[in-house]
C-alpha cells in the first residue's frame, strides 16, 4: 500500500510541471490584428495558443465572445446556423484553431466589441474595440449588416476610400480597412472586391 501511495505521489509530481506550463500566455499567443468577417465565411480568424515558454498548447478550448451591443441584430447580421454570440473551438496539435464566422455588419464598443479567451482560466488572449465586414451598409444604416455584400456596400466603401484613422479612434481596424493598416486605399478595395456579392 505504501509503495502504491509513493508511486501515485511521484506520478503527481511529474505531472505538475506539465500542468503549469499548459496555462495559456496572452503575450506568447497570437490572434488576428483586427477582426473582420464575411457572410460567406471566407474570412478566417486563426488563433494560436502558447504557454509561458512559447510552446503551443493542443486540445485547448478557445472562445470568441461578442459583447453588447455588437452581438445583436442590428448592427451584426448573423447567417442562419451560425452560433452566436459565443463561438467555440479547440486547438489542434499545433495549438491552432481556425474560426470561420458567417456574419456581416460593423460595430464598435469600449472596452471590447469582441474578445478571445482560452482555457484553463478564461485567459484573455486578445480583445478588439471594432468588428468589421465588407457587408457594412444594410438594414437602412451605415454599419448595419444584411448578410449580403452588394452595391450598397460598394457605395459605402467608396465613401471611405482614401480616409484614414488618423485619430486612432478604432485602434484595431475600421470599416473599409480590410488590411488593418490604418487607411482605406487601393489595396483595401482589392480585399473588398474579393468578397463582393458574397451572401448567406
Amino acid at each position: 500500500m505504501t509503495r502504491v501511495m509513493l508511486g501515485l505521489c511521484l506520478f503527481a509530481v511529474f505531472l505538475l510541471p506539465a500542468t503549469v506550463s499548459a496555462q495559456p500566455s496572452a503575450a506568447n499567443s497570437s490572434a488576428p490584428d483586427c477582426f473582420w468577417m464575411c457572410p460567406l465565411g471566407d474570412i478566417v480568424q486563426t488563433v494560436v495558443v502558447r504557454d509561458i515558454n512559447s510552446v503551443p498548447i493542443p486540445n485547448t478550448p478557445v472562445r470568441i465572445i461578442f459583447s453588447q451591443p455588437c452581438s445583436t441584430v442590428p448592427p451584426i447580421a448573423w447567417c442562419p446556423g451560425q452560433p452566436n454570440p459565443v463561438i467555440s473551438g479547440t486547438t489542434n496539435a499545433a495549438g491552432a484553431v481556425v474560426f470561420s464566422i458567417r456574419a456581416g455588419g460593423c460595430c464598435q464598443a469600449n472596452p471590447s466589441a469582441v474578445r478571445i479567451e482560452a482555457d484553463p482560466g478564461a485567459v484573455l488572449l486578445r480583445q478588439y474595440r471594432t468588428v468589421a465586414s465588407p457587408d457594412n451598409f444594410g438594414g437602412g444604416a451605415p454599419g448595419w449588416g444584411d448578410r449580403n455584400v452588394n452595391l450598397n456596400d460598394l457605395v459605402f466603401f467608396a465613401s471611405l476610400f482614401l480616409t484614414n484613422d488618423y485619430r486612432g479612434d478604432y485602434e484595431d481596424g475600421f470599416p473599409g480597412d480590410g488590411l488593418c493598416d490604418g487607411d482605406v486605399d487601393l489595396s483595401d478595395f482589392v480585399v473588398f472586391a474579393t468578397h463582393f456579392l458574397h451572401w448567406c
